[in-house]
């Protein structure tokens, strides 16, 4: 069974390896490194950083068969007038989205 940490574990663990010199590992390849910041640590633990994953490639065709080009300008922001003011693009025109955006849309 997984077991759960807490903050305070967390915290108590990193204060630990702190003391026992844990964080002057790189000193021995020649590195100087500055000690970690415990809630700067702890912190980034709280509030990850989610990156976007790549871009997914979607073509005309995609679009027009299975979402329509209103909905599919809707979730990423597209011009939903360009059909109209610069014409039907060619089926294999190839539109790169987020992942999250693919989703939303249902590829």
């Amino acid at each position: 069974m997984e077991k759960k940490y807490t903050i305070e574990d967390i915290r108590a663990a990193f204060d630990a390896g702190c003391q026992r010199g844990a964080y002057n590992v790189h000193k021995i390849h020649n590195f100087v490194e500055e000690p970690l910041c415990r809630e700067g640590y702890v912190d980034s633990l709280e509030n990850p950083i989610v990156e976007e994953p790549k871009d997914i490639p979607i073509t005309y065709y995609q679009i027009k068969k299975y979402v329509g080009w209103s909905k599919f300008c809707d979730v990423t922001g597209g011009n939903q007038y360009a059909i109209n003011e610069f014409g039907e693009p060619d089926l294999t025109e190839i539109y790169y989205i987020k992942e999250s955006q693919a989703n939303e849309l249902g590829f």
